[in-house]
């Protein structure tokens, strides 16, 4: 069968060829009445038209494809945001390449500059390392770029990430006014951004309620995962200080702890309660259902893509660091101490 190509569809729909390329093009369809984009639209549709990419990159010079590097793809706190991302771009005809890194500095420079050598329109990055290096060894420092998941006060990098600050200060509020006094945090790895701002978050909240920090309550996991939750909860125990309450900077880490304090006898919440960050897929289902922050994860992928947008045409104005506001999420898993 012959491929149906634009000329079929300005034929049927009675317009010229230029019009239905303009009709058809998510940044052009504006310029032409709505009933010519409309009968252009239901021409290609009845026709199965596709647009011929290769042919529009070379017309255009853009390839119509965007880059996006995840940290760990695995991790439940992603999909959500890749998925707002993809579905934005895609309302503009772009796809996205996906490329996952596990979090190491030398496979996501491989991995970038493989994406690189596709030609890239634009490049997404889910990295919340401090140290995170993208705007120093990019080949291609044109290339418009957008954080997610992590703010850059050092370049003019788009970003777009959760107030954490504001989760954290609710997530505490939350705990005091349930009575609780001595609370332990069990910190993320401090390389990331989002476990400093946690982490100061719970200090901030002691200091606010007028409690001091006793840094036998404070243990920093190791990464954020289930294993590394249940490891340093363990070594929380081992240490046989009081607590009546943990506040895990992410909810694997929570679910991690769970499991060590079940396993140690410790009754959630009729002994210690516990609160988890990010509210990922299926935390409610868990027993104790488990109380949380709500990050808006699929709005944060959306917005990185409307910032990427505006960078690779050139509209992007001064607000170019955005902050969603996160909701706490009170479950079984806290409750008043015994």
């Amino acid at each position: 069968m012959a491929r149906v190509t634009l000329s079929d569809v300005a034929a049927r729909a009675d317009v010229d060829a230029s019009t239905a390329s303009r009709a058809l093009n998510n940044e052009t369809s504006h310029l032409l009445s709505g009933d010519t984009v409309a009968k252009v639209s239901q021409a290609a549709e009845e026709l199965g038209y596709t647009p011929n990419t290769i042919a529009r990159s070379l017309r255009t010079s853009r390839t119509m494809t965007v880059g996006m590097l995840v940290p760990d793809i695995e991790n439940p706190l992603f999909p959500p945001i890749v998925r707002g991302l993809e579905d934005e771009l895609a309302n503009s005809g772009y796809a996205v390449v996906l490329a996952n890194t596990d979090d190491d500095p030398a496979r996501e420079r491989a991995a970038t500059q493989g994406l690189l050598a596709r030609q890239l329109d634009g490049l997404a990055i889910a990295s919340a390392r401090s140290d995170h290096e993208a705007t120093e060894w990019l080949d291609d420092p044109t290339l418009p770029l957008v954080f997610v998941n992590r703010m850059d006060a050092t370049h003019d990098v788009p970003s777009v990430i959760a107030d954490d600050a504001a989760g954290t200060d609710d997530l505490m509020d939350h705990l005091f006014e349930l009575g609780h006094t001595k609370i332990a945090q069990i910190s993320g790895p401090q390389l990331y951004s989002a476990s400093r701002v946690r982490f100061a978050g719970y200090k901030r909240g002691l200091r606010r309620h007028r409690e001091k920090l006793d840094r036998g309550r404070l243990v920093f996991a190791d990464s954020f995962s289930v294993a590394a939750g249940a490891k340093a909860c363990q070594e929380l125990l081992n240490r046989e200080v009081a607590f009546t309450a943990i506040f895990a900077s992410d909810d694997l880490i929570a679910i991690g702890c769970m499991e060590a304090l079940r396993r140690a006898g410790i009754r959630v919440p009729e002994d210690v309660s516990i609160a988890g960050y990010n509210d990922l897929l299926l935390v409610d289902m868990l027993n104790p259902p488990l109380t949380t922050v709500s990050v808006p994860q699929y709005e944060m992928g959306v917005t990185a893509a409307r910032l990427l947008l505006a960078r690779m045409t050139g509209t992007l104005g001064s607000d170019i660091h955005i902050k969603l506001q996160p909701a706490l999420v009170a479950r079984d898993s806290t409750a008043a101490p015994a």
